[in-house]
């Protein structure tokens, strides 16, 4: 995929693009190009990607407002920690995303649903390291499910962004008084789940709701 793509669907993606789209989306596109053939059905999505989220960060002129705030934070202040995550996330939040991000999610989220205008969709965080040899940073981050419509989808993705700065997240890697040799870049999916038949109990068909486990998700990067 290209350096500076915004949106990427999953069925472009595998275990390369793991930097720019974090390792849940890139697992989710080697499944989808590999398993495929074999009969495996894996709900189609689509990711942002971290140039997306570093691309917003810098149009909204928050990266030296939150470095400022990170910078003479005490984490073990559990107050100040509180504070200090609350405001960035707030700041997030309430900047708009630039244009050729909503235009890319616009196109990408009407693709997915095709002439399901109404169909639910799971927005979720997929960080470029989250589980690694000496340290796990999985689960951290936020999750939306049945999420429906453009507005609420742009939404889910800003809160999924702000979610990188969640108290625990801050203390555990991403405050210069604590950061270790990592740094977190935010990839975010949105997936639509879609009905298949359970193996078990009768064969009927049912929804299958996203999870943690499945990633069953529309991926905004």
């Amino acid at each position: 995929m290209a350096e500076q793509q915004r949106v990427v669907a999953f069925d472009r993606l595998g275990m390369s693009d793991l930097a720019k789209v974090g390792g849940k989306n890139a697992s989710l596109g080697e499944m989808i190009r590999h398993l495929s053939s074999e009969g495996v059905r894996v709900p189609g999505g689509f990711a942002t990607t971290a140039f997306a989220f570093h691309e917003f960060i810098d149009a909204s002129a928050l990266r030296t407002r939150i470095d400022a705030a990170l910078a003479k934070l005490d984490v073990d202040d559990v107050k100040s920690l509180a504070r200090a995550g609350a405001e960035i996330r707030s700041w997030i939040v309430q900047a708009p995303l630039p244009a050729a991000l909503e235009r890319d999610v616009e196109t990408a989220y009407g693709q997915l649903l095709g002439q399901s205008s109404n169909a639910p969709v799971a927005v979720r965080s997929s960080a470029t390291a989250e589980d690694l040899p000496d340290a796990s940073f999985a689960g951290q981050q936020e999750t939306f499910l049945n999420v429906i419509g453009l507005e609420n989808v742009l939404h889910a993705v800003k809160e999924v962004f702000a979610s990188l700065y969640n108290d625990r997240a801050i203390a555990q890697g991403i405050c210069p008084r604590r950061r270790s040799a990592l740094r977190r870049h935010p990839a975010h999916g949105a997936q639509r789940p879609r009905r298949r038949r359970r193996h078990v109990h009768h064969r009927h068909r049912i929804r299958i709701r996203p999870s943690g486990i499945h990633h069953l998700r529309l991926w905004l990067g």
